[in-house]
C-alpha cells in the first residue's frame, strides 16, 4: 500500500492554485497604483527641470550670439502657442527659418505661464550681450512652476526652485 502512495504522491502535478494566483495579482495591483503617481510626479518635474535647462542655454546662446555678430539678438516668448524664437538665429536643420522652441512639444510637454520683462514678452541682447530688461519667464508642467530669471546687468539666466502650485477647483 506504502508503494501505491508514493506512485499516487509522485504522479500529483505540482503549481499555483487559483488562490495563490489571484492574491499574487492583488498585491501586484496594489504596488502599481503606489508606484504610478509617483512615476507622473517625477516625470513631471523632470519635464520641467529640462525646459528650464533649455531656456537658459538658449538665452546664453542669444547673449553669446549677439556678441559674436556685434548686433542685437531678440528672444520673443510667445505664452499662447508655449514657444520663444530668435530674431535672426536660423534653425541649424532649416536653415531659412528663424530657430522656435516650442516647450509644448515632446520631450518637454510644459507651458508658458508668464513672461515679464518690464511689461513686454521679449528681451534684446545688445552687442555687447548686455539685455535692454532683467526680468522673469515662468514655466509649469502639471502643478509644477519654475522661474527663470535673467540678470538686468550681467544677461546671466538663473533658475529658482521647483514649487507646487495649489489645486484650485474649478467655479460651478
Amino acid at each position: 500500500m506504502s508503494g501505491e502512495r508514493a506512485k499516487m504522491a509522485g504522479s500529483r502535478r505540482r503549481g499555483f492554485t487559483f488562490m495563490d494566483l489571484a492574491i499574487t495579482i492583488l498585491i501586484m495591483g496594489i504596488l502599481t497604483a503606489v508606484a504610478v503617481p509617483k512615476f507622473a510626479d517625477t516625470l513631471h518635474r523632470h519635464r520641467l527641470t529640462n525646459a528650464a535647462r533649455q531656456l537658459k542655454a538658449d538665452i546664453d546662446l542669444a547673449r553669446r550670439f549677439a556678441r559674436a555678430k556685434t548686433s542685437s539678438e531678440t528672444l520673443t516668448f510667445n505664452t499662447t502657442s508655449e514657444s520663444y524664437s530668435f530674431s535672426s538665429l536660423t534653425d541649424p536643420n532649416h536653415h531659412s527659418l528663424l530657430k522656435l522652441i516650442d516647450l509644448s512639444k515632446s520631450p518637454f510637454q510644459c507651458e508658458i505661464t508668464d513672461v515679464n520683462f518690464n511689461s513686454t514678452t521679449a528681451v534684446t541682447f545688445n552687442s555687447y550681450g548686455v539685455p535692454d530688461n532683467g526680468g522673469t519667464i515662468t514655466l509649469s508642467c502639471a502643478s509644477y512652476q519654475m522661474v527663470v530669471t535673467v540678470d538686468a546687468e550681467t544677461g546671466g539666466a538663473t533658475s529658482g526652485a521647483i514649487t507646487v502650485t495649489p489645486f484650485v477647483p474649478a467655479a460651478q
